[in-house]
């Protein structure tokens, strides 16, 4: 990982075969890139979170009390979209 735009590249071998690397690594549910940018960590979490979120408005009918979907958006929705957001 750098943080400068020109990545150096070096071929890794074992065994006499060369190693292809990871264009994207996830560590401790962040994704990260070779050029720290979290354009794709930003993404797919919202991706999850408008997935539940989805969820969440399909069962949302059945619930009068306002304080019952506030409970389920701070439980089910919430973590997914502030996980990771001090990055």
């Amino acid at each position: 990982f750098t943080k400068y735009r020109s990545v150096i590249l070096f071929s890794f071998k074992a065994n006499g075969s060369t190693l292809v690397l990871a264009m994207n690594t996830k560590d401790l549910g962040i994704l990260y890139t070779p050029t720290i940018n979290f354009h794709s960590h930003i993404v797919s979490s919202s991706y999850k979170a408008l997935k539940v979120l989805g969820f969440f408005k399909q069962i949302a009918f059945e619930f009068k009390l306002e304080s019952y979907l506030k409970l389920l958006y701070c439980s089910l929705v919430q973590p997914i979209v502030e996980f990771g957001s001090v990055l």
